[in-house]
């Protein structure tokens, strides 16, 4: 059986059976499979400018700067910065047509995990409380990030939740949930 290469187009639209002078067919679609971390992203915003109006809401007494609205404050607004620069970033890519490989939907189980579990957090977390609330979000969300080293985030993640509680309760006056662990 005798076999001939196969014709492909060239430059000029002509066949040749080099097939290395092949068109790109995957320059026509460039932008194929990039839009899911464009809407995460505006998602991302959308809750960053929701916190922030929240943080806004706590009431504070007579020093403005020092009280319980500052922290809160701080927070969404660096969270809200930070989704506006990915979300940015997100853009550039679409624009500019490049979708990095597993960029284009490999991470979104990764990421719909990541956010189901943050929604789940949000709760439980008055009726099981901060500690053992934050615990798990930790260790779970380490695993979903890939981690596979339990043993060190067992350990972290009871270090950083009872370092947190105690840290917010004791030393800055924050009422935290205590839930299923009275600790208070």
């Amino acid at each position: 059986m005798t076999h001939e290469p196969r014709a492909t187009h060239g430059v000029a639209g002509g066949t040749t059976g080099d097939p290395a002078a092949a068109p790109d067919l995957t320059a026509e679609e460039p932008h194929r499979g990039a839009v899911a971390p464009v809407v995460a992203g505006v998602l991302l915003v959308v809750l960053g400018l929701v916190m922030v109006r929240e943080a806004f809401t706590v009431e504070v007494g007579r020093d403005l700067v020092r009280g319980p609205r500052l922290f809160p404050a701080v927070i969404t607004i660096t969270f809200t910065a930070l989704a506006a620069v990915y979300l940015a970033q997100q853009v550039g890519h679409l624009l500019g047509g490049r979708v990095r490989d597993g960029e284009a939907f490999g991470d979104l189980p990764r990421v719909a995990g990541m956010i189901g579990l943050l929604l789940a957090y949000g709760f439980v977390l008055e009726p099981v409380g901060y500690i053992l609330s934050t615990f798990v979000l930790f260790v779970v969300g380490s695993w979903l990030l890939g981690s596979r080293a339990w043993k060190r985030d067992l350990v972290v993640g009871v270090g950083l939740s009872l370092g947190i509680f105690v840290l917010f309760t004791q030393l800055l006056a924050v009422r935290l949930p205590q839930g299923v662990i009275p600790l208070g």
